[in-house]
């Protein structure tokens, strides 16, 4: 049977249509999702948003109207909220309400008053050691509490922790934004042989297609600690540099010495290196043992 070609009319009014419902679904400030009015956009899809009871949130939304209501994105971001909801954990950001709408699916979370730590890094240059390990023991711990669930947060980078207080005593660190996390014995809703992670921090076994496990997290970890010692990712990608090249570098080059580009001592150069080590097997294997190695240089 011939099959109808599509008529381009028919086509034109389709996008006339969904223009017209993004227009009046627009999530904006002063738009309000259930019990929570939107103050603010921090981000693509995350709001600055107040509670009835006056407390100051952050809100993250997704349209149904772009993706359909049961897209693997909408799914993703529903199992994001589900794994939230089971974590209890002082340095991961805490779930506080899900919802969804007709057109909108959210869910409310602690507002953190503070600074990504990219943007620490930025602004500082290079971070001091005791900082730079406080920070990357309270992150640790954090991922331990979720390898002990089976969960594998698959996208540690800088901008996805949180400094609270940031240059003061009291600074804590705080781990977001949970959409690629990989769950042991699930299904996963990432599409076969599709990268899953940031450029520069995915670990060379997960690029050849490894299962992603706790030496995975510390390999990503331990990236973040060499920038935030350094002032610079462990791998540049240069400019004209395919995105193929770079990751083929990430996952087959040796990565420059720390010591080389910061004064540190060998032995925190020997932890740093262990664990950017090509084959897990070669790292700490747990977060207990990754923050033993730590505690002896703050």
């Amino acid at each position: 049977m011939e099959e109808k070609p599509y008529n381009k009319v028919d086509i034109d009014e389709y996008l006339k249509n969904l223009k017209k419902k993004l227009a009046e679904n627009e999530i904006k400030k002063g738009s309000v999702l259930g019990d929570y009015t939107l103050e603010e956009k921090l981000s693509s899809n995350v709001f600055k948003a107040k509670n009835k009871a006056n407390e100051t949130v952050a809100v993250k939304v997704i349209k149904k109207t772009l993706f359909g209501s049961r897209s693997k994105r909408i799914r993703r971001f529903k199992r994001e909220a589900e794994i939230l909801s089971r974590l209890n954990h002082p340095n991961i950001v805490k779930l506080r309400d899900f919802g969804e709408e007709d057109w909108v699916v959210y869910y409310a979370m602690d507002f953190i008053e503070g600074e990504d730590l990219f943007y620490l890094i930025e602004k500082h240059g290079q971070l001091s050691v005791p900082r730079t390990l406080r920070m990357a023991k309270k992150i640790a711990s954090a991922l331990s509490s979720l390898h002990k669930k089976a969960i594998y947060h698959r996208d540690l980078k800088p901008s996805n922790i949180m400094v609270k207080y940031p240059d003061q005593e009291n600074e804590d660190a705080i781990l977001i934004d949970f959409g690629i996390v990989k769950v042991a014995d699930i299904t996963d809703l990432t599409g076969t042989g599709t990268i899953v992670g940031t450029y520069g921090f995915i670990p060379p076994e997960q690029l050849d297609g490894q299962p992603a496990d706790a030496r995975g997290d510390i390999y990503s970890l331990t990236t973040i600690v060499y920038q935030a010692l350094s002032g610079r990712p462990v791998f540049i990608q240069e400019e004209g540099e395919s995105d193929g090249v770079f990751l083929a570098r990430t996952r087959d080059e040796k990565p420059p010495m720390l010591i080389e580009v910061r004064s540190i001592s060998p032995e925190l150069n020997a932890v740093v290196e262990k664990n950017l080590d090509k084959d897990p097997y070669q790292r700490c294997q747990n977060c207990e043992e990754y923050i033993a190695a730590l505690e002896k240089f703050i």
